[in-house]
């Protein structure tokens, strides 16, 4: 089914980008989410349009996380709904997809040290 599968990753950017092709128009099909894996204290999860965004705060800490994927379909169509309770975005009929995963969390100010994770 695939073509080609192309990763990218770039560590100061605190990005991952993945590249789907399929060798024949309109192959490829597939529901993305974001599964929250830290149970934190504060939890959300949306879809606006192309983006998942998924946010939450350690409970060690205290420090607020944030991870986002945007999915950029060529040919096909993009829709929204729920895969396994949480907020998911369907491709459907692409030829080509471009899905960027980023995440953060917070510094914070300690005395003169920053703590960051």
């Amino acid at each position: 089914l695939f073509r080609s599968r192309e990763y990218f990753n770039s560590y100061p950017d605190n990005i991952m980008a993945v590249r789907l092709s399929a060798d024949q128009a309109g192959k490829i099909s597939f529901d993305t989410n974001l599964e929250n894996l830290i149970n934190g204290t504060a939890y959300t999860n949306t879809v606006d349009g192309d983006t998942i965004t998924m946010r939450d705060a350690l409970s060690t800490n205290g420090l607020n996380v944030e991870a986002q994927l945007k999915v950029i379909n060529e040919g096909g169509s993009l829709s929204t709904g729920t895969n396994g309770g949480n907020p998911a975005i369907t491709v459907s009929g692409a030829d080509a997809v471009t899905l960027i995963f980023a995440c953060r969390s917070e510094e914070r100010r300690v005395g003169k040290e920053c703590r960051s994770r």
